[in-house]
């Protein structure tokens, strides 16, 4: 029997001799999962949906609020929905694993939390099936243009979402426009000016 890495060796020679290079295979252990969100669109963000009282899980080297949940405390075991109050919270978490991230969405603003969140557009992954499409109380925000995070040269490779969790309002899809402040909705939608709203989002009084 050969050794598994020969049959490799074997593809990867075939590929030369057709002039192809051999495809590498991700290394997902080495793939950047984490992304700090850029100053510029933290502040679009805030002239939108009004001021962030909140982040949900970041390093007092990251946070984009004031008030902020450290790895060290655990998000996870944390009421959100109590500590917000009345404001709104800030969540860009590592984009590894979004499943129970997105879940905690969706169980604090189910109990009155207001909550924005950064993720990839994965909508045929199965966190946005079960937990994100059709749900009321979420808008989905497809993001535009592509945001370039801190540290990076170039804009990210794939389309993100803000989705708007807000069990006052009933499931939308849109897009943001964060450069012009421009959200167009489906033809059955209206737009939302929160930060314009007298029961906007935002930081406490």
């Amino acid at each position: 029997m050969r050794a598994p890495d020969a049959d490799v060796k074997a593809v990867q020679r075939a590929e030369r001799e057709l002039g192809r290079a051999p495809m590498l295979k991700q290394d997902k252990s080495k793939s950047r999962q984490d992304y700090e969100t850029p100053p510029s669109f933290i502040t679009a963000v805030a002239q939108r949906f009004g001021p962030l009282f909140y982040d949900l899980a970041a390093t007092a080297a990251n946070a984009k609020a004031r008030n902020f949940i450290t790895p060290e405390r655990d998000a996870f075991t944390v009421n959100w929905a109590r500590e917000l109050g009345e404001g709104l919270g800030w969540l860009n978490s590592p984009f590894a694993n979004l499943r129970p991230w997105v879940q905690k969405c969706r169980d604090e603003m189910a109990i009155g939390a207001r909550i924005l969140q950064l993720t990839p557009a994965s909508v045929g992954s199965e966190w946005f099936g079960d937990l994100v499409y059709g749900c009321a109380g979420v808008q989905v925000l497809y993001v535009a243009p592509r945001i370039t995070f801190v540290g990076e040269t170039t804009p990210y490779p794939k389309d993100i979402l803000l989705l708007v969790w807000d069990r006052r309002f009933e499931h939308a899809t849109g897009r943001w426009n964060f450069t012009e402040q421009a959200v167009r909705f489906d033809e059955c939608r209206r737009d939302f000016d929160y930060a314009a709203r007298g029961d906007a989002v935002g930081e406490p009084g």
